[in-house]
């Protein structure tokens, strides 16, 4: 994905309303433009296979992203394609993320009305996305189980523990919510030595180090990152993450690359399991790309679904950032019938 435009959201925005759930219904009633309420299909699919616990304590606490559809797909998309067009007057003037923001973002006056409602319904706005189509809120299960009218409940299944609504999410049909991340706990990135398949096969036995991979990819001496900024998601703390790369590059007698750090949302960065991912993607990339003038790290408080979107977005959003980024994490996607992944459930 390119950076500097990322891709088009589905479908346009409705009637803007900015109102609590029941008023925004009321005023959509009598104009007559969209229905009150919208149920989304945001609910783990066979939830019966689990184990019911009962209902999520009242205080615990969530992180939830509320999406927004952008109001120009059709544009977003034609412009996409004249970028990559020779022969048009746009090949290759791509945008900065404040010129798509103010193109093809999410119009201030719906993000406000989305965040009143939030409020409204008891949820806080930690933080909007640039072209304000992703919207992060915190709260308790009570609140979220009010606004989005579910039922939230513990589960258990084959040694998994969750929480997850029930329900499908109500949103207000004067807004155009086209999704809500983080009503359950099940739906979660991970790391390839904590349960992400990976291809097994081939023949070769040994190592080796960057300037092994630096003959075997051909590089010039002109094209060791001279010039580039490189990126790594990852979730937790970073600072054990910069001190063994500067090992590295002190052993394997490499510049220092100047790292900065980016924090994506507000939370605790203290989890280091992942660590030894982060490791591989700094050492590997800056390995590849010693000459690159700054590694920036996008890292999340965690690896669930809503706070890894906040990261990409920080990334989309970070008119200084990088135009390739590395993530090494996954998630099975939640399709029972798959049978590469099978059934999350």
């Amino acid at each position: 994905m390119n950076r500097r435009f990322p891709a088009a959201a589905a479908a346009a925005a409705g009637l803007l309303l900015a109102a609590p759930l029941s008023s925004v219904a009321g005023s959509a009633r009598a104009a007559g433009a969209r229905p009150a309420v919208v149920y989304l299909p945001d609910v783990l699919p066979h939830l019966d296979l689990a184990h019911d616990l009962g209902a999520v304590a009242a205080s615990t606490p969530l992180n939830l992203v509320v999406a927004l559809s952008h109001p120009d797909p059709a544009g977003e998309q034609a412009t996409y394609a004249a970028m990559y067009d020779p022969s048009s007057p746009s090949y290759h003037r791509f945008l900065t993320p404040a010129q798509y923001d103010a193109r093809f973002g999410v119009p201030a006056a719906t993000v406000a009305a989305a965040e009143t409602w939030l409020r409204a319904g008891g949820l806080s706005v930690t933080q909007v996305s640039g072209a304000g189509d992703l919207v992060q809120a915190a709260g308790t299960a009570a609140a979220a189980s009010r606004l989005f009218r579910t039922p939230l409940e513990w589960f258990t299944y084959q040694g998994l523990h969750f929480l997850a609504n029930t329900a499908a999410p109500a949103v207000p049909g004067g807004l155009p919510v086209t999704a809500v991340v983080g009503l359950n706990t099940l739906q979660k990135f991970s790391t390839a030595d904590k349960g992400v398949p990976v291809a097994s096969g081939g023949t070769f036995s040994g190592q080796f180090n960057e300037r092994d991979l630096w003959k075997v990819y051909d590089e010039p001496d002109s094209n060791y990152g001279q010039g580039q900024s490189l990126g790594i998601f990852g979730e937790g703390d970073t600072d054990p993450v910069v001190a063994n790369l500067r090992v590295f590059e002190q052993r394997q007698h490499l510049p220092q690359v100047p790292v900065r750090v980016v924090h994506t949302e507000p939370g605790s960065y203290g989890d280091v399991s992942g660590a030894i991912e982060w490791n591989l993607d700094s050492q590997a990339s800056t390995g590849m790309a010693p000459m690159a003038h700054q590694l920036t790290y996008y890292f999340a408080s965690s690896l669930f679904d809503s706070d890894v979107l906040t990261a990409f977005s920080a990334w989309a959003a970070d008119p200084n950032g990088p135009l390739q980024a590395s993530a090494s994490f996954g998630e099975c996607e939640t399709d029972p019938l798959n049978p590469l992944v099978g059934s999350p459930l």
